[in-house]
């Protein structure tokens, strides 16, 4: 019987050995692997000059030379062609509004830093006037809480005050967006070619068929 319970013993303390040396695996909004057991590092905190600002929706938007991911939250689909989404998923441009609003009349915008994404993208926390944007998206209804589903990436403290914000916000009236995506996300297959363009197409309908060239103007004549 002490032989059974040394084995059972010694194959747990394995198995948590082989748990610690590997590091927990957690995706973060956009799939990617991070190990939650290794220690934050100080994360970078940058104030953002408004007038380098580009929106593009709820939780994205471009400053300078960044293209910023806001952690925390995730606010419904607007159309983006090139990543697959061609309609406004109900409450994206809604969300994208309140964004826009929120940062345009705030005094100070920071964003805290994070990694990138597998998009090339920097998630991090932003803060206006001391607030997060996620809290507020989230108050007003405007987004789903991811911290339950992605966790923390590195921002205890930010995490802890979005959790709290999502006890007491309104459910939101849309689809939950990664629910929606997947759904809706028209992915391209392997080796299957993109659809020409409009203007392209119409070129060559408009091109003259084999054997049906136009004729040239007679020696003399001005061409038109």
């Amino acid at each position: 019987m002490d032989t059974i319970r040394w084995s059972a013993s010694a194959i747990l303390v394995a198995g948590l050995g082989i748990i610690g040396a590997s590091g927990i695996l957690a995706r973060d909004d956009d799939g990617e692997k991070e190990k939650t057991d290794e220690k934050a590092k100080p994360a970078e905190r940058v104030v953002v000059d408004k007038a380098t600002i580009v929106f593009d929706d709820g939780d994205t938007f471009r400053a300078g030379d960044r293209d910023i991911r806001v952690l925390g939250v995730d606010t419904p689909e607007t159309i983006h062609e090139d990543h697959g989404i061609f309609v406004n998923q109900p409450g994206g441009p809604e969300a994208s509004a309140f964004t826009k609003k929120a940062i345009e009349e705030a005094t100070e915008v920071v964003l805290l830093i994070g990694r990138k994404d597998r998009y090339g993208r920097t998630l991090g926390h932003v803060y206006l006037d001391g607030e997060l944007l996620a809290v507020k998206l989230i108050a007003a209804g405007h987004g789903y809480e991811t911290i339950s589903k992605y966790g923390e990436n590195g921002f205890p403290e930010e995490a802890a005050k979005i959790r709290e914000a999502a006890k007491t916000a309104p459910k939101p009236t849309f689809e939950k967006p990664w629910n929606w995506r997947r759904k809706n996300q028209k992915r391209e297959k392997k080796g299957e070619k993109k659809p020409e363009k409009k203007d392209e197409t119409e070129k060559k309908l408009a091109e003259p068929k084999s054997g049906d060239e136009k004729k040239k103007p007679d020696e003399g004549a001005d061409p038109k």
